[in-house]
């Protein structure tokens, strides 16, 4: 008997299980707050309402630390129109999520201009102005994938 696929469906299931992938928020149970999905496909972050929304997508750095990357954008309004988007970094991460005691801190970064070498819109965000405690976003996880 070829007890392989045994050994390949154990060491899934297992990896599945430990995933830090999935969907995070400030408030997993009333629909309220600020919700970002971590995983490794490009998906949707509304980044400010109405002006800029993103596709990003999660890597796993470490154990318990996922960097978030900018993948391209997916709407803008008039305020988003204005940055240089051909010079947004897709190889820096624009946020970490540090996962501690299965919690998660999000730290935004920002978009790193490759021309200038720095971050930019570090503090914009809707969602750092209205949930970041010392640069930190507290966060919850409320579904795996």
């Amino acid at each position: 008997m070829n007890i392989w696929p045994i050994v390949f469906l154990f060491v899934s299931l297992a990896t599945c299980a430990s995933s830090n992938f999935g969907v995070w928020s400030t408030s997993c149970s009333d629909g309220e707050g600020f919700t970002i999905n971590i995983e490794s496909k490009s998906n949707p972050l509304i980044v400010n309402d109405n002006q800029i929304v993103i596709n990003i997508h999660a890597k796993e750095i470490q154990k318990n630390k996922i960097d978030i990357f900018y993948d391209g954008t997916a709407d803008l309004g008039r305020g988003g129109m204005n940055f240089d988007w051909n010079n947004v970094s897709s190889t820096m991460p624009l946020a970490e999520l540090n996962i501690i005691n299965q919690n998660g801190e999000l730290q935004w970064k920002g978009f790193y201009d490759m021309k200038k070498s720095k971050y930019y819109w570090t503090n914009d965000p809707d969602f750092v102005q209205s949930y970041a405690e010392n640069g930190i976003i507290k966060l919850h996880k409320c579904k795996s994938y």
